[in-house]
């Protein structure tokens, strides 16, 4: 076996092995769970998503903004077709997600599997004590997709440092220091927008 498959094994094993079998390890202890499913369930059935308080005893018909809601129809379904069992396979899909997109995004920046991988497992466990059955688990995977995006993203800093004319001074020295940041070349990558990065410091 090559030296690169076994790099490539190593990635793999270490990013399965912390985003998906730890997870499955796990018992259920999220006590908020319940009325996760519960209020999955009420919009399921209802074809809507309530405003009012439905369940509480001294709070009954109060207004109730369930900011929470797609997910909860989530926990809902993945319950109602498979049972307990279903959520804590979600969990650890959840965390593998994250995990690997972690992975992939650092990938991108260093280039050396292995390094990223052990980046991608540390960031990854440094959220262990999330690892629960809550709709944060989707903002996860969701705010690391984000990162991938605007690290693929290559602005015209021109064009956006012209629409921040209207912001004070430390304002605009914010934008110039996340076009800097985003115009950063990935590794491998030719220096196309490096050039435009030191525009922007110049003006």
């Amino acid at each position: 076996m090559s030296v690169l498959k076994v790099r490539h094994c190593i990635v793999i094993w270490a990013v399965l092995g912390v985003g998906l079998i730890v997870p499955l390890s796990g018992k259920i202890e999220d006590p908020d769970l319940w009325w996760h499913i519960t209020t999955g369930r009420l919009i399921v059935q209802s074809h809507t998503i309530p405003t009012h308080d439905p369940f509480s005893y001294t709070a009954a018909g109060k207004e109730w903004i369930p900011h929470e809601w797609l997910s909860e129809i989530a926990f809902y379904g993945v319950y109602h077709r498979f049972g307990l069992a279903g959520i804590v396979w979600l969990r650890s899909l959840l965390v593998f997600l994250f995990t690997w997109s972690l992975y992939a995004l650092v990938k991108r920046r260093i280039g050396d599997p292995v390094i990223s991988a052990v980046v991608a497992v540390v960031l990854s466990l440094a959220t262990w004590c999330f690892w629960t059955e809550r709709p944060q688990l989707f903002s996860y995977v969701l705010l690391v997709t984000l990162l991938r995006l605007v690290d693929r993203w290559k602005p015209c800093p021109e064009l956006v440092l012209s629409t921040a004319e209207g912001l004070s001074r430390k304002a605009r020295e914010g934008v110039r220091s996340v076009l800097c940041v985003s115009s950063r070349e990935p590794a491998n990558s030719p220096p196309t927008s490096t050039a435009a990065a030191g525009t922007v410091g110049r003006t």
